[in-house]
């Protein structure tokens, strides 16, 4: 399964409850989004 996100509707909560369904997640974001880095 595909589930394609559109930029308004960025939120951590969403994606990890769609996340739990086995979807997979191509999300867009704006293009200056300052997204936090987990890990490098």
């Amino acid at each position: 399964m595909l589930l394609l996100a559109d930029r308004g509707f960025l939120s951590f909560n969403l994606w990890r409850e769609a996340a739990a369904t086995g979807a997979g997640l191509p999300w867009r974001v704006r293009a200056n989004a300052v997204l936090p880095v987990m890990r490098q």
